[in-house]
């Protein structure tokens, strides 16, 4: 009864965020995402994850895009963290059946502060030519989360809050203009343009699978320098009023569920249990393992 009492409080905490930030957005900015993921050992030090992710709209409800990746983990020592992968994105509604890939590596670095955890890490992709927005992205992000065993250890009920940047490099050129509507160059909009803020709960029926409920809202922008230097997205053309590279914000509902195979055929392996379960937390990098697709 107190492991079920636990459960119910975290999950109405977290609907009830959900809920204040959905009233003061558009439907059509709302977004379903569900995913799956595998994780295999195949080292000591050295694990494997796919994954298959899927995102639907809301008003109206139809799906937006499917997703497919596999991700290579290093576990360097306590602190350090090293990864490698590679995603295919194919999108449905207006651009039906096109497809974009990415390749990406990336470093992650782990401390302790009493019972939270904290976790940054910076991670760089290189895109397709398919995505025409940018051809790499450096993205920084940073998880806080307190201890798995401090809320209900028999689960590992664990809530978590996390923010992402995006440094754009690259992509199609966009014609800029400057404060009196004047014509300038096409500039590839580089720079920082979006930010992700990721909230929600995890926990453990079983050993060999893991829940994740969250939500997640993006929100994209020009700096001060992008206006300034003329790189900006969500440019308007004076005399048209056309707007090129709209701003995408939106809040998303997700749900996550990863198995993990070596406690499935590992059942009699205590030892590995412990270990894996100690390393175990919210992904860093939250795009189709655990929920919050990096477009």
């Amino acid at each position: 009864m107190k492991t079920c009492g636990s459960l119910l409080i975290g999950c109405f905490l977290f609907l009830s965020m959900s809920n204040s930030l959905t009233a003061q957005i558009n439907s059509g900015t709302v977004k379903t995402w569900y995913s799956l993921s595998v994780n295999t050992r195949l080292t000591k030090n050295l694990s494997a994850t796919f994954g298959q992710f899927y995102g639907f709209d809301v008003d109206p409800y139809e799906k937006g895009f499917g997703q497919k990746s596999f991700r290579l983990s290093f576990k360097g020592g306590k602190h350090l963290s090293l990864s490698a992968g590679y995603s295919k994105t194919t999108v449905s509604g207006k651009e039906q059946g096109k497809s974009k890939s990415r390749f990406y590596g990336g470093v992650s670095w782990k401390s302790k502060l009493g019972v939270w955890r904290i976790s940054n890490g910076l991670r760089y992709e290189k895109h397709s030519q398919e995505e025409k927005r940018y051809s790499g992205r450096v993205i920084y992000s940073f998880l806080l989360r307190p201890k798995s065993k401090l809320l209900v250890p028999k689960i590992r009920l664990t809530p978590f809050l996390g923010t992402q940047f995006y440094y754009n490099i690259g992509g199609k050129p966009l014609r800029q203009y400057d404060s009196d509507g004047t014509k300038l160059a096409k500039v590839a909009p580089y720079g920082l343009h979006r930010f992700r803020v990721r909230w929600g709960i995890s926990f453990k029926p079983v050993k060999a699978v893991k829940f994740t409920f969250y939500n997640m809202y993006q929100k994209e922008f020009n700096t001060k320098g992008a206006i300034n230097n003329h790189h900006q997205i969500n440019v308007e053309n004076p005399e048209t009023k056309h707007i090129s590279r709209r701003f995408s914000n939106y809040l998303v509902f997700g749900v996550n569920a990863k198995l993990y195979l070596r406690h499935i055929f590992s059942h009699n392996n205590k030892r590995s249990h412990r270990k894996t379960e100690k390393a175990d937390e919210p992904d860093l990098y939250p795009d189709l393992m655990e929920g919050g697709a990096s477009f």
